[in-house]
């Protein structure tokens, strides 16, 4: 059985993920590079060194256990088997040149420290133009067109066009477009397809006070634009049949707008 991890070695291991020197993250925290040496060695921060500590790394509480199919909780380092977009390369880059944390990007940005994680980490591949255009104002950058082309290509659909994630919880980011959407759980397993011919905005919100509209139910959600009407309900449809008893909460059709 693994041993749990220390403090010190989870403070250690979010800076390497933030690509933080110990002089650099001091000089963050407003301590020296010794106390951070010190931290990392067991001796524990406390009070405001603490507070400031997680400001910049992200909270350094104990992570909860792999859930059932073993897939670790959200925050952790990219996995070597995952592949991760243009943009997610781009970001970290860019979020490193800046000395930026995560969570120093996440409160610049107004965009939450799990999407960047995730967006990172390859479990988010094309995230919405307003999230990309958040992240890339708080860095003081333009993302790079062929960055963009890249991402958008990686999950093109021919003739209709490309998949783009959404974070379920961010209201004021939901889709307003006509189109066909899937909400996935922790383990990224589809357990919801639905349509709007008219605004996929309204569905998400007929939906937010459901009972199992909540996480790790719900964790994150991807759309694609569709203006025919015919053509939504149809691709909807093929869908929900394709994924059988995946998609578990929607089974048939459902919605109107």
């Amino acid at each position: 059985m693994r041993a749990p991890t220390t403090l010190g070695q989870r403070i250690r291991r979010a800076r390497d993920r933030e690509g933080l020197t110990q002089a650099e993250l001091a000089d963050k925290v407003g301590v020296t590079a010794a106390a951070i040496c010190n931290w990392e060695a067991g001796t524990e921060p406390r009070g405001h060194n603490r507070i400031r500590l997680e400001a910049v790394l992200g909270p350094l509480s104990k992570r909860k256990k792999a859930n059932a199919e073993g897939k670790a909780e959200e925050g952790a380092p990219a996995t070597a088997d995952r592949e991760v977009s243009s943009f997610g390369v781009w970001l970290r880059d860019q979020r490193i040149k800046a000395s930026m944390s995560v969570p120093e990007l996440s409160r610049a940005a107004n965009v939450s420290a799990v999407a960047l994680y995730n967006i990172e980490s390859g479990k988010i591949q094309n995230p919405q133009a307003l999230t990309r255009d958040k992240l890339a104002e708080a860095l003081k950058q333009v993302v790079p067109q062929d960055v963009v082309a890249d991402t958008e290509s990686e999950q093109a659909i021919v003739g209709l066009g490309s998949l783009t994630d959404f974070d379920p919880y961010a209201k004021q980011d939901w889709p307003t477009c006509p189109g066909v959407y899937v909400l996935y759980d922790i383990s990224q397993r589809p357990i919801y397809v639905g349509k709007a011919t008219k605004n996929i905005s309204k569905r998400l919100q007929g939906h937010f006070n459901m009972f199992w509209f909540k996480d790790p139910i719900v964790r994150y959600g991807s759309y694609i634009e569709v203006q025919d009407s015919t053509l939504c309900h149809q691709l909807e449809q093929a869908m929900i049949k394709f994924l059988k008893s995946n998609a578990v909460i929607n089974k048939q059709s459902s919605g109107k707008l």
